[in-house]
């Protein structure tokens, strides 16, 4: 797996780069973001690891540039700064994991598992489940497109896993603490936060279908209405559980 890494603090870039490398990874490490952009255009790299305070571009407008050319890049952001806030912004950002410093080696390594296991392992659709039909919605896992009327969406990596586990779970109860565990790889208050922040993304990409929604369900996660697919019944929820809209 290649990895773009982007820390301008020189013993940090090098103690993660010399850590990523012992543990079999192929580490691209740049000292700014403007070096990390230009790295990015010219490589090919499976994740990028980004600071968020650095010379030049900082990590997140760097993650948004890189977003515009690759919208499909996984990408986590390091970093000193803990506050909600600049969590969430990373989240909003698409990130698939925010770590904060200072952190162990091990559980950075760990994390980038998680991240490569959802993207390329056991998250991969087979071609009986890669294509949903939502109504008059097409859904295409593998290509992350959602067609509605002729007009096609790209959608990214999270925003498809979470579709594709909803899809295979119609008008059923899908509890936050699966979706949380199959796209996040961890039930922590900031994956809770991030997944809140794709749903509602979901729903405006939804939005033009609305006979297609995802509503909360009080104390046990969320329920996929499709009318065009039809569910067996609730998998895992609580007895006289009903639906309330957000």
């Amino acid at each position: 797996m290649n990895i773009l890494l982007v820390e301008d603090d020189f013993n940090m870039g090098e103690l993660v780069k010399d850590a990523l490398e012992e543990n079999n990874f192929t580490v691209t490490l740049c000292r700014d973001g403007k070096e990390g952009l230009r790295a990015f255009i010219k490589g090919s790299f499976n994740i990028v690891i980004l600071d968020v305070m650095m010379p030049k571009i900082d990590g997140f407008s760097l993650a948004e540039k890189i977003r515009k050319l690759n919208h499909d890049i996984p990408f986590m952001f390091m970093t000193a700064l803990t506050e909600t806030d600049n969590k969430l912004r990373g989240f909003e950002l698409g990130a698939d994991d925010y770590l904060a410093k200072p952190f162990s080696v091990k559980e950075l390594v760990m994390r980038i598992h998680v991240i490569a296991r959802r993207i390329h392992g056991s998250m991969v659709a087979d071609s009986e489940n890669s294509q949903f039909q939502l109504g008059k919605m097409r859904f295409d896992y593998a290509k992350r497109d959602l067609e509605y009327d002729g007009t096609l969406v790209k959608v990214s990596s999270k925003e498809s896993e979470l579709l594709k586990l909803f899809c295979l779970n119609p008008n059923k109860i899908v509890r936050r603490d699966f979706l949380l565990r199959h796209v996040w790889g961890g039930d922590d208050y900031f994956s809770s936060k991030s997944m809140d922040v794709y749903i509602s993304r979901l729903r405006k990409l939804l939005k033009p279908a609305p006979e297609i929604q995802i509503i909360n369900i009080h104390g046990a996660g969320f329920r996929f209405l499709v009318p065009a697919l039809q569910g067996p019944g609730d998998i895992g929820s609580p007895e006289g559980a009903g639906p309330t809209t957000s």
